[in-house]
């Protein structure tokens, strides 16, 4: 289990790292006295510049739609990498708190799934859709999201684990169940 998550971890650092050094960010490569190449200069963003908030509290690249999105304390931003703008979807939109914990991609139908203090939300054909069987969730504060290659959604709780699956529904796991921990 430990070599499965350090790989994923290593996969998605050299997946995203070249995404944040190719646009997403403006950084510079330079060379070092060695001939090396190495970052000399970021760009910051902030609320100024139209993140939802100043605390991300995680990240992921859209291929799909070229950018990259950002979960904050207060709501979610997609940043355009082609044409390098911010849009920020706030309380407008129904997504059950704007305390986002998590966001993650689900590759096969391309929607975004995000993980709130108060349930989960999923976008989709340019809408936010709370997910109505949170009833059936461990616990809704959602602290992390993944989605695996069967397109189980798996929901990291203050309370345990919860995946969703179209075919069979809700499995949900806790220390009773042999958790680890909760």
């Amino acid at each position: 289990m430990k070599k499965f998550f350090v790989t994923a971890l290593c996969l998605s650092a050299v997946i995203l790292l070249p995404m944040f050094l190719s646009g997403c960010g403006s950084s510079t490569l330079d060379d070092d006295t060695n001939g090396d190449k190495k970052v000399s200069e970021f760009t910051v963003f902030t609320a100024e510049d139209g993140l939802a908030d100043n605390t991300v509290t995680d990240v992921v690249v859209d291929y799909l739609r070229k950018g990259v999105w950002c979960a904050t304390l207060n709501g979610i931003s997609f940043y355009s990498t082609v044409d390098s703008t911010w849009f920020t979807f706030g309380a407008e939109y129904d997504i059950p708190k704007m305390e986002v914990n998590s966001i993650t991609i689900d590759f096969l139908t391309g929607d975004v799934w995000t993980g709130t203090v108060s349930g989960p939300a999923s976008y989709g054909d340019s809408t936010w859709t709370a997910l109505a069987e949170m009833d059936s969730l461990v616990h809704r504060y959602i602290t992390t999201i993944t989605i695996l290659t069967d397109g189980s959604i798996w929901f990291g709780t203050k309370g345990g684990v919860s995946k969703w699956d179209y075919i069979t529904g809700w499995t949900s796991y806790t220390a009773a169940s042999g958790l680890a921990g909760e």
